[in-house]
């Protein structure tokens, strides 16, 4: 095991530490401050080129506990 990841506590999804996050089905375009817990199901990461430049993408799925995904 790597000394990094002995240092980091990762915390399990559900239980009473996930007081303070707010669920992803009560996200919408006039919630403000909101803190999501969430678990990485899919990711991807693309280059793209074109006459006004370069850049990256990142595209990521996120679950949270009760199974909803963006």
């Amino acid at each position: 095991m790597d000394k990094l990841e002995s240092a980091v506590k990762r915390p399990s999804i559900g239980g009473d530490e996930d007081a303070g996050f707010i669920p992803l089905q009560c996200i919408n375009t006039f919630t403000n401050d909101w803190i999501i817990k969430a678990k990485v199901v899919k990711k991807g990461f693309r280059e793209w080129k074109n006459m006004k430049g370069t850049g990256f993408l990142l595209n990521v799925d996120l679950m949270d506990k009760d199974g909803t995904q963006i």
